[in-house]
């Protein structure tokens, strides 16, 4: 954000005033980066344990910025003694970004410092390095910053040393910590670099829009910006603090330090015993015994019903919500975060059954609470929403240049994301079956990625295709850690013995959905998306009244696939979802071939035999590992009768 943008104003009319803001800066970035880190490692080695306390300690230094922005005000109100001054410098849509900006912040300093648990300051230093290249990438993409080799050779080393790090240092974990800890630690650490890079563009942006109309930009607003960010984002972890009882146990925990005893992350610890279930099979997979005592899902009938209800929404979205997504696009849409913003925006559908559910409860209970689902879990898929808004983003950014059928393909990759997630976050066991089908599916995505950049559609350029490409991909690999994120906190709701019922579920999905949809509306704020529509519409190839009608079915078709998705993993497991997602491919393969006129290669063929090949691989393995545990379950109980009778 170059500071020409600002030379208007009278705090920086100098030279002089200009260099002492920059070093000034530069002596508290230094300071904050280097110093940040160690303490934050040091509170953790030494016995803490708390993440929301250590994310909280990254932006609640705040209210030390109260004392620049009073003194601005001051400064107003002496120089304009004729009007009245306005308290703030910042316009109100400026500050609700900031506001939106503050959300991920709290997001990125939980992911930050949940890593930091587990990682070596140097480890996890050249971990964040990394978040240059996806600043270079967002940047890119948000604020059309412009490539150069420096920065390209920049990228390229930081990638390398980020990858010899993953190969060579599990060595340096820090004593305690387990070796499905420190790659936990090193997977959010990267997660939290990705975010980051996410944010800096973000904010850049923000600073131009801010700019609008020759408005200048100071450094009193600049202030007052950060000022709400860092509100914000200390709220988040507040409420994570309180949902997870931080302040009870914070004297407790000072008194009794970890002394080099293994613990494992909040996300690891589920002793919830399912009936008759050992603890190795409660981890095996998101089975619905947990759920037995809950009167929607007691009978087979109900539970069947509820499984095919979920595959056929999640078949109508993801094969219905990429072709008008496309369609959108492909008629005279250029607007990214709308596309994003409806992958989430038919969530005032549910609603529906929410009102429903708890009409129920209330004539059965004068006194049923309004929803079901612990606030704890509330902020849980609150933190989900935000990351399915990224996720839509990133997929709504690539869609624009890629044809249905392609981002298909590269969408299925997914399961080999979710394979991994899984095995980190939920502990989901790594068979034969599952790794054979991970390496087709990356075999396909190669052979895609190399012949495939004929098919790019009219007026799309080939950086741009390969800019889609890469997108794409980006979001399978975050949707593929969204998932096993569901499960976890499904399994977290399952705590204490409590009953997870479908109805909680499509609470759940509210709430992703209502975060996943604010922070895409924060996205359509900032780039002025709301004054483009009624234009974009006019211009529209299919019509003004038909534009409308595929940004509302786009919507509703959208809503299904994510209900449908958290509804298989609630009945079912994670990998199933995964499974299905990509098994649906070739129908969407086949729809884009006939609706949309696209092309189909003979590279595209063989990745789709690929891909469908390692589906066919894993779910046979799936099938043959399910009857070979009933078969033994079967042998088991027969012994038992034997031994009964006398």
């Amino acid at each position: 954000m170059d500071v020409e943008a600002s030379h208007e104003s009278p705090p920086l009319r100098s030279k002089t005033m200009r260099r002492l803001l920059v070093a000034t800066n530069c002596v508290m970035l230094a300071l904050g980066v280097t110093g940040g880190q160690l303490l934050s490692r040091l509170y953790f080695s030494k016995g803490g344990h708390r993440q929301w306390l250590s994310g909280w300690l990254q932006t609640g230094g705040w209210p030390l910025l109260l004392p620049p922005v009073a003194a601005s005000y001051v400064r107003r109100r002496a120089r304009y003694r004729s009007a009245p001054a306005l308290l703030t410098q910042t316009q109100p849509r400026i500050l609700l970004a900031a506001a939106g900006l503050g959300l991920i912040a709290g997001v990125d300093n939980l992911l930050y410092a949940w890593g930091l648990e587990f990682l070596p300051v140097s480890t996890s230093a050249i971990l964040i390095s990394t978040q240059l290249a996806f600043t270079v990438l967002f940047a890119f993409l948000i604020v059309r910053q412009r490539l150069t080799m420096a920065t390209v050779n920049a990228v390229a080393l930081l990638t390398v040393g980020a990858v010899v790090l993953g190969l060579h240092v599990s060595s340096d974990r820090p004593a305690g910590v387990t070796r499905s800890q420190y790659w936990l630690g090193f997977t959010l650490t990267l997660g939290a670099a990705v975010l980051y890079g996410l944010f800096l563009p973000l904010v850049e942006l923000t600073y131009k829009c801010a700019a609008g109309g020759g408005r200048a930009v100071t450094y009193a607003l600049v202030v007052e910006l950060q000022l709400v960010m860092g509100f914000v984002a200390t709220a988040f972890c507040t409420v994570g603090m309180i949902v997870n009882k931080d302040f009870q146990r914070r004297a407790r925990f000072h008194s009794t330090p970890r002394q080099g005893r293994t613990r494992q992350p909040p996300s690891c610890r589920v002793r919830v015993r399912v009936r008759g279930q050992t603890p190795a099979a409660s981890r095996s997979a998101m089975d619905v015994e947990a759920r037995k005592d809950a009167a929607p899902a007691r009978g087979k009938a109900v539970r069947r019903f509820l499984v095919a209800l979920n595959c056929g929404m999640l078949a109508l979205g993801a094969i219905g919500g990429p072709l008008l997504s496309r369609l959108y696009f492909s008629k005279g849409g250029h607007r990214q975060w709308l596309s994003a913003w409806l992958e989430t925006g038919g969530w005032p559908l549910l609603l529906v059954p929410v009102a429903a559910s708890f009409g129920a409860r209330r004539a059965r209970d004068r006194g049923a609470p309004v929803l079901l689902t612990p606030p704890r879990i509330l902020l849980a898929a609150a933190g989900l929403g935000v990351a399915t808004g990224v996720d839509d983003f990133v997929y709504a950014y690539g869609l624009a240049y890629l044809p249905v059928s392609t981002s298909a393909i590269l969408i299925s990759t997914q399961l080999a994301f979710t394979v991994f997630f899984a095995f980190l976050v939920v502990r989901q066991r790594l068979t034969a079956a599952s790794v054979n089908a991970v390496a087709l599916l990356t075999v396909g995505a190669v052979v895609l990625g190399l012949h495939v950049s004929s098919d790019r559609p009219p007026g799309v350029t080939r950086g741009r295709y390969w800019l889609g490409f890469s997108l794409t991909l980006c979001a399978a690999a975050l949707y593929g850690l969204v998932l096993p994120l569901v499960e976890l906190a499904y399994r977290r709701a399952a705590g204490g013995g409590r009953a997870v019922t479908y109805a909680l579920v499509v609470e759940m999905q509210l709430v992703m959905g209502f975060f996943a949809t604010a922070f895409c509306t924060v996205g359509m704020v900032v780039n002025k998306d709301f004054q483009a529509i009624p234009r974009e519409a006019r211009q529209y190839e299919l019509g003004e009244a038909r534009y409308y009608m595929v940004l509302a079915w786009a919507a509703v078709l959208w809503q299904c696939f994510f209900l449908g998705a958290v509804g298989v993993i609630f009945c079912v497991h994670t990998l199933l979802a995964g499974i299905l997602i990509a098994v649906f491919i070739p129908v969407t393969e086949v729809a884009a071939v006939i609706f949309l006129h696209e092309k189909f290669s003979s590279e595209k063929g063989v990745a789709l035999a690929l891909s469908l090949w390692g589906l066919a691989s894993y779910s046979y393995g799936e099938w043959s590992q399910a009857k070979a545990k009933k078969e033994k379950k079967s042998e088991e109980d027969d012994g038992e009768v034997a031994q009964a009778v006398p």
